[in-house]
């Protein structure tokens, strides 16, 4: 069974209680923004969060509508940073969120660009097109 909520900034939750049900949910992921995919048991979920783009108030809306607590353990797949202007809170929201609670961080592509831009100050042209403007004005 599968089960799909909406949440009000246009990201979904989806539950999946069978991992036979996994090819639904990937062809669904390449459909959303941002994805959480739960895979639950009785000890503890797995969830699975894609493609923030520095939209903390959508990861804060997919976090308490799934009930997030201490025992879940969170998998982030990247791309952290750049499209809105709230990346480097993002980034400090995500560190503290490490903090409290189990979770996997991916390094994802754009992520990959604003770190080098932060090692090295240069700027990537195809990074700034892509969203890096945004994150580069909020550091």
């Amino acid at each position: 069974m599968v089960g799909l909520s909406h949440c009000p900034n246009g990201a979904f939750i989806v539950k999946i209680y069978n991992k036979a049900q996994i090819n639904y949910v990937l062809h669904f992921v390449c459909k959303s923004i941002i994805v959480s995919i739960i895979f639950e048991n009785k000890f503890m979920r797995r969830l699975v969060i894609g493609d923030i783009h520095s939209g903390l108030k959508a990861l804060r809306q997919i976090l308490e509508r799934a009930q997030v607590t201490e025992r879940d353990h969170l998998i982030f797949l990247g791309d952290y940073v750049d499209s809105w202007s709230d990346a480097f809170e993002t980034i400090e929201f995500l560190i503290e969120l490490g903090n409290t609670h189990q979770c996997t961080f991916i390094r994802g592509n754009h992520d990959e660009l604003c770190y080098e831009w932060m090692l090295t100050g240069k700027e990537n042209p195809q990074w700034l097109v892509h969203g890096g403007i945004a994150t580069r004005d909020s550091y």
